[in-house]
């Protein structure tokens, strides 16, 4: 990472496009005052619209069409990047203007590591993480833009390696409030012309949420505002969202589980009611990454805009990834074999993968097969020209090899017999599910169950509201659901979870009395580790 502790003159001009760049350049000039006022602070649309301009293709406020830019505006491609595990790592560099003597920066190194670190928190759960250059560059004609063109031309002037990552630009916008970013699908987004303006009222520390960085990389990676289908579109239009229309996957921002808006810049719903459809606007998704609320309000992208983001950036910019690992799943049962995949945006002469269970590979696209049970951490070494580099990320491989085992019990006459159920369990458990049935030669009577000094002793018991006659069941089945605490799962390891007890007649017949752990009515026994449900291998008991 470079990083520059003083502003210096980068002034390596590269060549401007002449022709239709210029074209488009005079129509980025018209001034476009949304400012603090009009609560746009963010031009993607805007730009993008002028640059179809530009290129003789009008805009979509203009058409009212509601063209598919690529193969992922297709739910059913956009739908496949649900499945699998992947993670990105996403080349940024940050270039922070500042005055011609090299005093005044917009932003400093420490404001640039906490922006980025909170970009990081933002995608975390996405798996896309970003690694960042930094230099300052000094231009007091840039440090303060007074139009879109100008700013096109900081663009075009200082851009580095444009096709391999994404530069962000950090400066003041005199002519608007806004920052704006480039669609994968723009034919700019991989060229000097492509990247991020960030103005630093929308930068960390004077935007404190820091969540502008995060709204506009959104749109890098493929996404339109929230308020698409509603304010940027001819209204009641062919690309009109409407509030309950069957069409919204194709509509409007493209994503049907983010919900038909107007630009709303509150911490809550809009106020009145589509015009389209005369409905109420309802909740809506205000707290999206995508709109227009304020920092502190913005918390989540929806599931369909992280698949969107997935397709889009391995369709259109994969080139400005660093690294990507993807794995085809992260939770089985043993043994299984899963397959890995690896790419580093570079020259590699080697590979090395550590699969956490001991086992590596040199292949950059292996297959391992998991023996035992437990939780693994994986990991990619690549050597290239500069070092070896090691990828993480990837959420831990969950396999699963669990037994629940009904213990045998030799009994007297009269008398209480406790019955343990044990588990050995390879990864953590959040819930268990234990259905049982008791039957054989004599009147074998249910008491209690318990938890006590196992442990499981955090746990709650259910059972299910099957209720119990003078506590014994005419049925003769229950239906038991051990709840840990959220934060206190059940750790790994071996031994009882819980303890049935049981009371005997004065009179016993010969033999053994089965207590099974058999699903029924519904009721299925079955184990949740951090990642799903899934059912375990069982081993029955007895009374005898």
């Amino acid at each position: 990472m470079e990083r520059v502790g003083r502003c210096h003159n980068f002034r390596t001009i590269q060549t401007w496009v002449v022709g239709a760049g210029l074209v488009w350049l005079l129509l980025l000039s018209r001034l476009m005052a949304e400012d603090a006022a009009n609560n746009n602070w963010c031009g993607t649309q805007q730009v993008f619209e002028n640059r179809l301009r530009a290129r003789g293709v009008s805009a979509l406020s203009v058409t009212g069409a509601c063209p598919q830019e690529g193969a992922c505006d297709n739910p059913a491609v956009r739908n496949t990047f649900f499945s699998g595990a992947r993670i990105k790592i996403i080349r940024l560099f940050v270039q922070v203007l500042c005055a011609d003597d090299g005093s005044n920066s917009a932003a400093t190194a420490q404001d640039v590591a906490i922006q980025i670190d909170s970009l990081n928190r933002d995608f975390a759960p996405l798996g896309i993480r970003f690694e960042y250059g930094l230099r300052f560059v000094s231009s007091s004609r840039f440090r303060f833009l007074t139009s879109f063109a100008e700013a096109e031309e900081m663009k075009a002037t200082y851009a580095v390696s444009p096709d391999r990552q994404l530069n962000v630009y950090v400066t003041t916008n005199g002519f608007c409030t806004c920052s704006y970013a480039t669609y994968p699908w723009d034919p700019a987004a991989l060229t000097a012309n492509g990247g991020i303006v960030m103005n630093r009222e929308r930068f960390y520390p004077q935007s404190a949420a820091a969540t502008t960085l995060t709204h506009e990389v959104g749109h890098c990676l493929g996404l339109w505002h929230t308020h698409r289908g509603v304010t940027e579109v001819p209204v009641c239009g062919d690309c009109y969202e409407s509030v309950g229309a069957a069409d919204r996957d194709i509509t409007g921002d493209f994503c049907e589980d983010t919900d038909p808006t107007p630009s709303n810049v509150t911490c809550g719903p809009p106020l009145g009611n589509d015009p389209c459809s005369g409905r109420p606007w309802g909740t809506t998704d205000f707290q999206n990454y995508m709109g227009y609320a304020p920092d502190p309000c913005l918390a989540e992208f929806s599931p369909e805009q992280i698949a969107r983001m997935q397709c889009w950036s391995e369709s259109s910019i994969n080139a400005v990834m660093k690294a990507s690992l993807r794995c085809d799943t992260l939770f089985v049962a043993a043994p299984s074999t899963v397959n890995l995949a690896a790419s580093y945006g570079g020259t590699v002469s080697a590979w090395r993968w550590d699969f956490g269970d001991g086992q590596i590979s040199t292949n950059q696209n292996p297959a391992h097969t998991y023996a035992v049970g437990g939780v693994f951490d994986i990991a990619c070494t690549v050597t290239t020209d500069s070092g070896d580099y090691t990828i993480r990320g990837l959420s831990p491989m969950y396999v699963t090899a669990e037994t629940l085992v009904v213990a045998h019990k030799v009994a007297d006459t009269n008398s209480s017999a406790r019955v343990d159920i044990s588990v050995d369990n390879r990864v953590p458990l959040t819930l268990a599910v234990i259905p049982f049935t008791w039957a054989g030669d004599f009147g074998l009577r249910f008491d209690s169950v318990s938890t006590a000094g196992l442990r499981t002793a955090i746990l709650t018991t259910s059972n299910g509201g099957i209720a119990a006659v003078n506590k014994q069941l005419s049925s003769g089945r229950m239906t038991f659901e051990l709840r840990p605490d959220s934060a206190q799962p059940i750790q790994s390891g071996s031994g009882p979870i819980l303890s049935l007890y049981f009371h005997t007649p004065s009179v016993l017949m010969a033999g053994a009395n089965p207590i099974q752990i058999v699903g029924y009515d519904g009721h299925l026994p079955r184990l949740r580790t951090i990642p799903g449900e899934y059912a375990p291998h069982i081993v029955n008991g007895s009374i005898s």
